[in-house]
């Protein structure tokens, strides 16, 4: 299927009747993996977004991409934003491997003052997220946090402040 005929503009509705078209079919999904990849710049954000509507109801498409994503998250933000997207709000297991690159990568995504909004609340989730399999790290992720509250955006401080507010309960911090 060419999807990248498909992709014409950023709408909603294009990203809905593409992600439609792909369905749960993985030849489909792995062509929109290439262009999210590979594909122009504008291409390849609108395909990594119709990518997020598609794991949205089936989670288990991204599993094969799983490593590519954390190894090498792309430079443009759009497309950072719709990755850290999905790692943040699917349900996948990760290896200790990736944990442990994922937690770096999100970690300089959160402490980055170029970082877009989205890249930094997604990242907050993602590493979140690896703080329940790992409570070691929740410490860390509060001080982390804590930093980033007085010189966020309004969008940092909100999300941030309801991290803190469950980090806090879970280790008897303020």
């Amino acid at each position: 299927m060419n999807f990248e005929a498909q992709l014409v503009d950023s709408s909603r509705i294009i990203a809905d009747m593409v992600a439609e078209n792909a369905g749960n079919n993985k030849e489909h999904f792995k062509e929109l993996m290439r262009l999210s990849f590979d594909g122009k710049p504008k291409i390849a954000a609108r395909a990594s977004r119709v990518a997020t509507l598609c794991v949205e109801k089936y989670p288990y498409l991204i599993e094969p991409y799983l490593d590519k994503i954390i190894n090498s998250l792309p430079e443009n933000e759009s497309i950072k934003k719709n990755f850290l997207k999905i790692l943040g709000e699917a349900d996948i297991k990760y290896n200790e491997d990736q944990l442990g690159i994922l937690f770096d990568n999100c970690f300089e995504i959160l402490v980055n003052d170029i970082s877009s909004i989205a890249s930094k609340v997604y990242s907050m989730q993602i590493l979140y997220n690896i703080s329940e399999v790992e409570p070691d790290l929740k410490i860390e992720l509060i001080s982390a946090i804590e930093e980033q509250i007085p010189r966020g955006s309004s969008g940092v401080k909100y999300f941030g402040r309801s991290i803190l507010k469950r980090l806090y309960m879970e280790t008897g911090g303020e």
